[in-house]
C-alpha cells in the first residue's frame, strides 16, 4: 500500500457515515424527549426516574457511535497506524511475516521483496 491518500479517504468517508448516523440519532433522541416531556405522557406512566434512565440509556450508543466517526474522520490514529503496520509487513502474495525478513524474497513463496521502494516511501512519506 504505497498510496495512503485512498486509505485515508475510505477512513474518512466511513467517519463521515459513522458521525452522521450518530448526530442524527442524537437528535432524534432530544425530539423523542421533548415530546414525552412537553405531553407529560412518560412521567405520568412510568415515573421520572425511569424516564431519565431511559433517555440516557439511548444516549450512549448515540455518543459512541459519534465518537468513532469523529475519531475515524481525524484519521484513525493508533487504530490507522496499526491497520496500516500489519498490512504494509505483510508478502501480498502469501502474508507471510517479513518484519524480520533480511533477504530479497519471501520465505513463504519466493516473491521478490523490492526493498529500496519500501524504504524510499518510508522515507518520502513520515506519516
Amino acid at each position: 500500500m504505497k498510496d495512503l491518500r485512498w486509505f485515508r479517504l475510505l477512513l474518512f468517508c466511513i467517519g463521515v457515515y459513522f458521525a452522521g448516523t450518530g448526530a442524527i440519532n442524537i437528535l432524534n433522541v432530544v425530539r423523542w424527549t421533548i415530546a414525552e416531556i412537553a405531553t407529560g405522557y412518560t412521567a405520568s406512566r412510568t415515573g421520572v426516574a425511569d424516564f431519565v434512565v431511559s433517555t440516557v440509556v439511548y444516549f450512549i450508543p448515540c455518543i459512541f457511535t459519534l465518537s468513532i466517526g469523529v475519531y475515524l474522520m481525524k484519521g484513525g490514529g493508533k487504530l490507522t497506524k496499526w491497520i496500516l503496520r500489519r498490512v504494509e509487513s505483510n508478502c501480498m502474495r502469501c502474508d507471510t511475516d517479513l518484519r524480520e525478513v533480511t533477504s530479497d524474497r519471501c520465505p513463504g513463496c519466493g516473491l521478490q521483496i523490492d526493498r529500496a521502494k519500501d524504504d524510499a516511501s518510508a522515507s518520502t512519506n513520515p506519516s
